[in-house]
């Protein structure tokens, strides 16, 4: 049987709604909680073999989990150029500020992914964190066709699709 993707609230919802920065700050609790800034930076570094120059964050919802990244990294991997992409544009000002004061340059794109990847800069890496549950499988093809045009290295956080994890 099939699974139908359904559409989380969080997608829906405006930036400024309350719920929504309600999931946001939950969000970044997750984040810290499972580890996913580091899970990212090390299957990065892996997986390149040499500081990064561009990375794209798909589905990059506030910034703050490259952020971590850029802090731990920030005496080897120097003037990164990042692009955040996601469907709102909801990366504070500080956290950009954040980015720059590390050396790193900061693109924020409020676009639908799979639209925006069709025109995406040459990247080292594609990084997605807790979007690919959005997508039915055919669409994962499209999009994992699509970061395959773009980079040669495309690193995911996700949860499990399976019996168990349901």
């Amino acid at each position: 049987m099939r699974r139908r993707v359904e559409p989380e609230l969080l997608d829906e919802l405006p930036p400024e709604d309350s719920r929504a920065q309600r999931s946001r700050r939950d969000l970044q609790r997750l984040n810290r909680l499972l580890g996913h800034a580091g899970i990212l930076e090390a299957a990065v570094e892996r997986a390149l073999g040499h500081p990064p120059c561009r990375l794209i964050e798909l589905g990059a919802g506030d910034g703050t989990v490259l952020l971590e990244v850029a802090r731990h990294r920030r005496a080897e991997w120097q003037e990164v150029e990042v692009v955040l992409v996601d469907r709102w544009r909801v990366v504070d000002p500080e956290t950009l500020g954040e980015f720059r004061r590390l050396g790193w340059q900061v693109e924020t794109v409020a676009a639908d992914v799979r639209t925006w990847l069709e025109r995406a800069p040459l990247a080292d890496a594609v990084l997605v964190n807790l979007l690919l549950h959005h997508f039915s499988e055919s669409e994962l093809r499209e999009l994992l066709g699509q970061a395959a045009e773009v980079a040669h290295v495309f690193v995911a956080c996700e949860p499990r699709r399976n019996l168990v994890s349901r």
